[in-house]
């Protein structure tokens, strides 16, 4: 072979390899698009603007801001978070505008694949599990997820104890603890001043 077809010969092998990427791309955009319409796009927006909404709990917590309850937390992220508790996705999605058809396939699968329930789940539910299945990626730990708590764990020096809680009891400006495990029972303190 001479330098210009090997040349030539590498050249389309580079080409078609990245052209077999942008043909399987747009195909599947190409078939997305055709059965779904451009629903899909207007979908994919809500999540990622949910997304964008939810991550503001970095800002606040960078402000040590808490919450007192779970309602507390949803409304202090965003004032419709609370209300996407109580709307089931499927409801959600159709005021959106979004079809059955496209509920019934994408979106099924998507919250069966991560809670293996279908589209009765609260819309806060559902567009979390979207957010994991379609909008950015995905990452894991090496060696497992669980990981990552029990580095965190050790990182602060906190102390784990295993057991069954027996009793809490207000002792301001904390909490008093009671609990049991197979060694024993055992009682601490929390929430009080430097906790």
């Amino acid at each position: 072979m001479d330098q210009s077809h090997i040349s030539q010969q590498n050249l389309i092998i580079i080409l078609s390899t990245n052209q077999s990427i942008h043909i399987i791309a747009f195909a599947a955009i190409h078939r997305i698009v055709g059965r779904y319409g451009f629903q899909v796009k207007k979908l994919l927006n809500h999540v990622e603007k949910m997304i964008s909404d939810l991550n503001r709990i970095y800002c606040l917590q960078s402000h040590e801001v808490a919450f007192k309850s779970v309602a507390d937390f949803m409304n202090g992220t965003h004032p419709d978070f609370l209300a996407s508790t109580q709307e089931t996705i499927k409801d959600h999605l159709t005021k959106l505008g979004v079809s059955e058809l496209l509920q019934n396939e994408l979106v099924t699968a998507s919250i069966h694949s991560n809670y293996n329930q279908g589209l009765e789940v609260p819309s806060f539910v559902g567009l979390v599990s979207l957010a994991g299945g379609m909008v950015g990626s995905l990452w894991r730990v090496e060696g497992g997820n669980f990981q990552l708590p029990r580095h965190l764990l050790q990182h602060t020096g906190v102390r784990v104890v295993q057991g069954r809680v027996t009793r809490v009891v207000r002792d301001h400006p904390g909490f008093q603890l009671s609990y049991s495990t197979t060694g024993g029972e055992g009682d601490t303190t929390a929430g009080g001043e430097g906790d």
